[in-house]
């Protein structure tokens, strides 16, 4: 059994949804979504559902705990938000006892088997993704929060516990600029290269600071992206920051049937083939959106 968890609140519920039917459609052993809901809405809503393998866990549960709480009251809502992830699976690791966790942020869409990532990992007691847009350092951080998967080792937990001590704390101060994300950049330095696998040339991975770095030769075809010397299967792509829109926008598609928009970084519609992926998830958004929204 593979354990994933994600969190949103109403307004991200159908990227969550979209998430989820990728994991569906692709995982070939068996999972358990566990899904953080942020508000009441989305909750409820989950609830009504009762989708098959999302395991359904209200904000409520976490805030009972009195640092969480601090937490909640010390900072503005996104700074809160960000202090969950670490949080969540800390939480899932030390109550339902499964073997290893990935986080999985709730706009990222996967075309391979997730469980890729895990299996990557096995020897490892934490995995995390590196950025390939910028080298260590760099205000954004070296690798992205986006994915990261923990191992429920007595190492494991002990690198868990400090990034979910750390994100609480807001300490040290250099690292916590970019919400939880910058304190990845301590994780080999702190607890070794035994410890920490670091998820590059093992899962390919897209993202909108990174697509300019690949070759889309095959990617139509075969869902292979070329990176310097190395093909690799585009195992997910995390859709950051992307907005759409059900009203036409005929600046965006020259055929004016997709409405899809992306407001980061200028457009990446300029890449055909990642115009085709970002017009795939945005139409899987309207699918899931009218299937149970």
């Amino acid at each position: 059994m593979n354990t994933y968890c994600t969190l949103s609140d109403i307004n991200y519920l159908d990227r969550g949804l979209a998430l989820y039917q990728s994991l569906l459609d692709e995982s070939k052993d068996s999972f358990e979504l566990h899904y953080l809901c942020l508000d009441e809405q989305s909750y409820k809503k989950l609830i009504q559902l009762s989708l098959p393998q999302i395991v359904i866990h209200h904000v409520d549960e976490l805030e009972t705990r009195q640092d969480l709480q601090e937490a909640k009251n010390d900072r503005d809502r996104k700074q809160y938000i960000f202090t969950l992830a670490s949080y969540f699976s800390d939480f899932l690791l030390n109550t339902i006892q499964c073997e290893h966790v990935l986080y999985i942020d709730a706009d990222i869409y996967f075309y391979e088997d997730p469980a890729l990532i895990g299996e990557a990992c096995l020897d490892k007691h934490c995995g995390i993704m590196l950025h390939r847009h910028n080298f260590i350092g760099h205000r954004d951080g070296g690798f992205n929060v986006g994915v990261v998967w923990f191992n429920n080792s007595s190492k494991g937990r002990e690198v868990l516990d400090w990034w979910k001590n750390a994100v609480l704390k807001r300490e040290p101060k250099e690292l916590s600029i970019m919400g939880d994300q910058k304190y990845l950049e301590a994780f080999i330095p702190m607890f070794g290269e035994d410890a920490i696998k670091v998820l590059d040339e093992d899962i390919g991975h897209g993202a909108p600071w990174n697509f300019r770095l690949y070759v889309y030769d095959h990617y139509i075809e075969d869902n292979i992206i070329g990176w310097g010397d190395k093909k690799q299967k585009l195992v997910f792509n995390h859709f950051s920051q992307f907005k759409y829109s059900t009203e036409p926008r005929p600046e965006i598609s020259p055929d004016n049937d997709v409405y899809g928009h992306l407001t980061l970084r200028g457009s990446v519609f300029l890449i055909p083939e990642v115009q085709k992926m970002y017009m795939g998830y945005y139409n899987k958004l309207v699918e899931v959106s009218k299937k149970w929204l």
